[in-house]
């Protein structure tokens, strides 16, 4: 049966009507691909906030580990001077420490020398004594014999 344009407006009209109806011409005309278009639309609409989060997010994250990066590069800036004098100072603890060791090592012949120079004085006091022990005794015979030459000469001229 072959439809005028007056019987299209007439159709158009009841479909308008009657949404049910609309809704199974809708069926019948379009694809399953074309019927699901308004919920992949609708689908894609979130998808695209979700990733508009997403990228608004990692944005940030970026911005923030920009922030990092900078701090961490000046850290490493100041640690690489820290190491630099750190490298300086054991440089120098290491030259003190070998001079040291040769005035320890100079020290210890000194102490091995003074060892020996004060055995020798031990000897020589050692010695000094019994020669002060012996000029002792020589000076108590001495004065007994002043004493008795006193004695005589006394006797002698009285």
């Amino acid at each position: 049966m072959a439809m005028t344009i007056d019987d299209m407006r007439e159709w158009l009209a009841v479909l308008r009507a009657n949404p049910d109806w609309k809704a199974e011409v809708r069926r019948e005309v379009l694809s399953e691909e074309l019927l699901s278009l308004p919920d992949l639309i609708r689908q894609n609409g979130e998808d695209i906030r979700e990733l508009k989060d997403v990228v608004r997010q990692s944005l940030e994250d970026i911005r923030q580990n920009s922030v990092d990066i900078r701090e961490l590069r000046e850290i490493v800036r100041q640690n690489s001077a820290d190491i630099r004098a750190l490298r300086e100072i054991v440089q120098q603890n290491s030259e003190d420490i070998r001079g040291l060791k040769d005035v320890v090592r100079q020290n210890s012949e000194d102490i091995k020398q003074n060892s020996a120079d004060i055995q020798a004085l031990r000897e020589i006091v050692r010695q000094n004594s019994e020669d002060i022990h012996k000029n002792s005794l020589d000076i108590g015979r001495l004065s007994d014999a002043v004493d008795k030459l006193v004695i005589v000469v006394t006797k002698l001229d009285g």
